[in-house]
């Protein structure tokens, strides 16, 4: 009868297995973090039907975009956000679900409405998720300080709303500034700033 013995492990190969599991940790870390914000009010509407399902928000962006012109390029003030990964609700067959984006900016003493937009998605009867399209507005205003408030609703084939979900970004980590220009962000807004 043969009978064998697990080798142990050499320094080395405890050394690197140390280190690429390290490795594995920090990336899956950074992977969930990466522009997700967390810090966002959440609300649901608990009088109907189904729980809504939201994997991920990301943080909000003051931007500037470039339009090209006969004297140049022309910067924008921009508000970006990536789209949303959403689920389906616990409802059977096909849903639709909308997300429309409230754009408010400062006016000295309150926060004005400014514009909206609404994106929309279907969930096919055998989809479990999908990726909502993302933000993208350029607010006529310009110049200023801006908030976003997202509402989320899923509806079932025959057009009714089953349920309803909404992100208020009102904290420091909901908004980012990715510009050259000026831009800052504070607890529940994005300032963005002029492009020259």
């Amino acid at each position: 009868m043969t009978t064998t013995s697990a080798r142990k492990p050499t320094t080395f190969t405890r050394r690197l297995v140390k280190h690429v599991t390290a490795l594995v940790l920090a990336g899956a870390s950074m992977l969930t973090a990466a522009g997700s914000a967390s810090a966002y009010t959440r609300y649901t509407d608990t009088t109907l039907p189904a729980r809504p399902v939201v994997y991920s928000v990301y943080q909000v962006q003051g931007s500037h975009w470039g339009i090209t012109s006969p004297y140049g390029t022309i910067w924008q003030a921009e508000l970006y956000q990536g789209g949303s990964l959403v689920g389906r609700t616990q409802v059977t067959g096909p849903q639709t679900v909308t997300v429309t984006h409230m754009i408010y900016r400062w006016n000295g003493s309150a926060w004005a409405y400014q514009t909206q937009q609404t994106v929309r998605a279907s969930l096919g009867a055998g989809t479990t998720s999908v990726k909502m399209p993302d933000l993208f507005i350029l607010p006529t205003s310009g110049v200023g300080h801006y908030t976003v408030t997202s509402h989320y609703q899923w509806f079932n084939s025959a057009g009714t709303k089953v349920a309803y979900w909404r992100a208020t970004m009102n904290q420091l980590g909901d908004y980012a500034c990715a510009t050259k220009f000026p831009c800052q962000v504070g607890d529940g807004w994005v300032y963005i700033g002029r492009s020259v």
